[in-house]
């Protein structure tokens, strides 16, 4: 026979007893048991890990106890699952018992394995999850012979599903395309991803380009300001949205005449044309007082007649653009070559407008405006003031705004200089303070 186990079996006290000669227990043939009615005592119970019996000897005169059960445990396999998303339960199934049971559900903690508060039962769900975690079923008998661990089952959680980005704002002439808009893929979740364009004229509600499901898009012709999104999704959930990005339409006239305008001190105005820009002349005027600055751009010609007039202290900057560059279409950076007036009529070229940036008046009396050539956008831009020492005197972060008011009238008369720094570029103009 095998695991088979022969004994004397007295019923006291509902106990199932044997009596045994002393250590006169052993394994017979084929893994049978045998023991003899005589005077020690022992415990005979058969672990859950393997099929043989184990034998727990007793210090007094006692009973054998025979506790005849065979386990195994097993629970349901492995998960992924997206980020805080529902987890199937966790089953376990234990095979092959007789009697009662201590039953735990255990989690791996990195090191070693813990119990979960009250998971005693056959199933166990852990609910949503922010991270990859181990948990295993254990079976422990009730004679003390051992413990019986289930498989581990490993429930991995995908990172959080974040949107990627799209770029850039742009400004552009009217009935003309804007350049391609470019987008970065999303992170966390779990591919594939799939992407759905969206554009709306009114930044409120948004609805779906037809075709426009790849990374990139190029938009057509446009006659209105538009602004455009891009829908991310994951098989994790709902999909996520990047952010917005501006295409600005401008009307730009093809002839434009200025009569009759004064632009005072702090005031900064840009006049366009796509051909002729006409400025002053038939007896109208065009000034500009000291601390005022205009721009002047056309596509063609600009004709700067008789009333034009720029005080000492005020700035005029006109150029014909070659790169379809207007009032609103970004940083003014004129070639080379721009159209000049004599200094008669007052205009001190306050530094260096292909730096980006100018400053006015200059000299000054302690008060001037830095005017940037574009907006900062995501990158402030850093503005520093020095002394002739080195000194720094002022700073200040421009987030926002192309005109800035600066002011050392509590400095002495002297020569400062003004540094003007963004995404790692630097430039420095001498400030002159009379």
């Amino acid at each position: 026979m095998k695991n088979t186990i022969i004994f004397n079996l007295l019923l006291l006290s509902g106990i199932a007893q044997a009596q045994t000669n002393k250590a006169d227990v052993f394994s017979g043939g084929g893994g049978a048991m045998h023991g003899n009615a005589y005077s020690n005592f022992g415990t005979f119970a058969q672990p859950l890990s393997s099929a043989t019996w184990c034998i727990s000897y007793m210090n007094r005169e006692g009973f054998i106890k025979a506790q005849l059960s065979y386990a195994q445990a097993t629970t349901t396999g492995d998960q992924s699952v997206c980020f805080q998303a529902p987890v199937e339960t966790l089953v376990a199934t234990i095979m092959n018992t007789e009697g009662p049971l201590l039953k735990q559900w255990q989690k791996f903690n990195g090191t070693n394995w813990t119990d979960i508060y009250q998971a005693t039962q056959n199933t166990y769900n852990p609910g949503p999850l922010t991270q990859t975690s181990v948990y295993r079923f254990i079976v422990n008998d009730r004679a003390g012979c051992g413990t019986v661990a289930s498989n581990s089952v490993t429930i991995t959680v995908y990172p959080p599903f974040e949107a990627g980005t799209i770029s850039s704002n742009q400004v552009i002439l009217q009935n003309t395309a804007p350049a391609l808009l470019t987008g970065t893929i999303p992170t966390g979740g779990t591919p594939p991803y799939s992407y759905q364009w969206e554009v709306s004229e009114d930044n409120l509600v948004f609805s779906s380009i037809s075709g426009a499901t790849s990374l990139d898009f190029q938009p057509g012709i446009l006659s209105a300001t538009n602004w455009f999104r891009m829908l991310q999704v994951s098989p994790c959930g709902p999909g996520v949205t990047t952010n917005k990005v501006v295409i600005h339409v401008i009307v730009v006239p093809q002839t434009l005449s200025v009569t009759n305008v004064t632009i005072f001190k702090g005031m900064s105005k840009c006049y366009n044309a796509q051909q002729t820009l006409t400025v002053a002349g038939n007896g109208t005027t065009f000034k500009i007082k000291a601390g005022g600055l205009a721009d002047l751009i056309a596509g063609q010609q600009i004709n700067m007649l008789p009333g034009t007039h720029v005080e000492p202290g005020g700035y005029l900057h006109a150029f014909i653009t070659t790169t379809g560059q207007y009032c609103f279409t970004g940083q003014i950076t004129p070639p080379a070559k721009t159209a000049s007036i004599t200094q008669e009529s007052g205009i001190t070229p306050p530094g260096k407008p292909e730096d980006g940036f100018v400053c006015f008046p200059n000299p000054n009396t302690g008060v001037f405006t830095l005017r940037l050539g574009s907006e900062p956008g995501v990158s402030p831009v850093t503005v520093r003031i020095y002394n002739s020492l080195g000194k720094e005197i002022q700073s200040q972060l421009i987030f926002a705004g192309r005109n800035h008011a600066f002011s050392i009238e509590n400095q002495v008369k002297g020569v400062y200089f003004m540094m003007v720094e963004q995404n790692g570029q630097r430039n420095t103009v001498k400030v002159v303070r009379q």
